[in-house]
């Protein structure tokens, strides 16, 4: 997409992304073009979660947590007199059905205003990884078996846990960001449930620091949420990358087999900054290697003919460029002089109508922008296309993309 140098200076914010091609009509059209709309990207998330293995550098899972658990239990039988207590990492049927109906019960407003739930874009996700949602939000949902076991290995006592992990960053919300967790004793019998306890901590890297609101330890009482709420803060200087990767760990404790100490799935990387490029003078926090997420939709008259060309386009293109699911994801390109080359290859001898304005996609702000050959080309008015493209500035922006890295233009009904 491109814009006139008249609609760039006619209250725009100077970034030239995303632009307009058009006559000396057009131009004076777009002296009066509304505003491009502030939107926020934190809340515009993809169809469906993702598991972080796809597509990224970073992929955490959860086996190797599992065979600790079974070394420790192992170490554990080898020295018992008496009783020993073990973890399997597990999610189990009944598991499974407590995370539904706690979506059933949020999405139905059945919870209390004010009461902490989890996020839907967490979706019905059961894996052994962290899923993202977009570059603000990640989640992971899992469940676990508490073990009381006799000396032979025969059980004496288990409860079954289920476990939601959500962390989520602020738009330009400065170096600090919040890790929930909810820890839910589903079922279960015997000695744990008589005396048996939970104590939680947030292991944090590189310098950040936490704070918690889970005091000290925490009884074991069926459908109990034990929720934790810890605040993280990262240093950042100017003009500075730093990366953070955080772990939760809980020591669990029974009278009848004394304490057990695990630790969880540590999670992706956090990129923190401080004004990384001359159009961001924000402080802020993303998920470094989560893509970012471009929304429009068809229905919204402000933006309706650039979303349905996009739409048109992401159907018709080989490979269909920036649409999740099937396609593969557009990547950033950041240097304005490859910008401005990828538009004139497009559009420089484009003649759009008199409102009009030259429409291409993918975008010049791309690696996959500036080929006639494969970018689709079509004339949209000034004034939609002024707003597509300052939301498309305001997703590189808020997402703190860098060169090269990638987004999906996701476009609904």
């Amino acid at each position: 997409m491109r814009r006139t140098r008249n609609a760039i200076l006619a209250g725009f914010t100077g970034l030239i992304l995303a632009c307009s091609v058009s006559g000396t009509a057009s131009a004076t059209a777009t002296a009066g073009a509304p505003a491009a709309a502030e939107e926020n990207y934190a809340e515009v998330s993809l169809p469906s979660p993702v598991p972080f293995g796809a597509g990224t550098r970073a992929a955490p899972a959860a086996p190797a947590l599992q065979a600790a658990a079974d070394a420790s239990c192992a170490e554990r039988q080898k020295a018992a007199k008496s009783a020993y207590s073990c973890v399997e990492m597990k999610t189990t049927p009944a598991v499974k059905e407590y995370f539904r109906q706690e979506r059933r019960e949020t999405s139905q407003r059945l919870v209390p205003s004010g009461t902490e739930t989890f996020n839907s874009a967490c979706g019905s996700s059961f894996a052994d990884q962290w899923y993202y949602s977009n570059k603000f939000t990640m989640c992971f949902q899992y469940g676990f078996i508490w073990l009381i076991n006799n000396p032979n290995g025969t059980p004496r006592s288990q409860v079954q846990f289920a476990v939601h992990q959500q962390i989520s960053h602020v738009v330009n919300g400065g170096a600090n960001y919040t890790y929930e967790t909810w820890i839910t004793p589903v079922s279960g019998n015997g000695d744990l449930l008589v005396g048996g306890g939970i104590t939680s901590s947030l292991a944090c890297s590189t310098g950040c620091t936490t704070k918690d609101t889970l005091p000290g330890e925490q009884p074991v009482v069926l459908k109990r949420k034990l929720y934790g709420n810890f605040r993280i803060s990262q240093p950042t200087s100017s003009n500075q990358f730093t990366f953070t990767v955080q772990r939760f760990d809980a020591v669990l404790s029974a009278p009848s087999a004394g304490p057990l100490p695990i630790s969880f799935l540590q999670t992706p990387v956090t990129r923190c900054d401080s004004g990384f490029s001359e159009r961001s003078k924000t402080t802020g926090c993303v998920f470094r290697d989560a893509p970012g997420v471009y929304g429009l939709s068809v229905s919204d008259s402000a933006v309706n003919e650039t979303a349905a060309h996009i739409l048109d386009a992401q159907q018709r293109l080989a490979g269909h460029p920036g649409r999740f699911g099937d396609g593969s994801a557009l990547t950033y390109e950041s240097d304005k002089k490859k910008q401005e080359a990828n538009r004139r290859a497009v559009c420089g001898k484009f003649v759009p109508l008199p409102t009009g304005s030259c429409d291409e996609y993918p975008f010049a702000s791309t690696d996959q922008g500036g080929n006639p050959a494969t970018v689709s080309v079509q004339d949209v008015d000034l004034d939609d296309n002024t707003r597509a493209g300052g939301r498309l500035g305001n997703m590189y922006q808020q997402s703190r993309l860098l060169d090269g890295e990638a987004y999906w233009a996701v476009i609904t009904a």
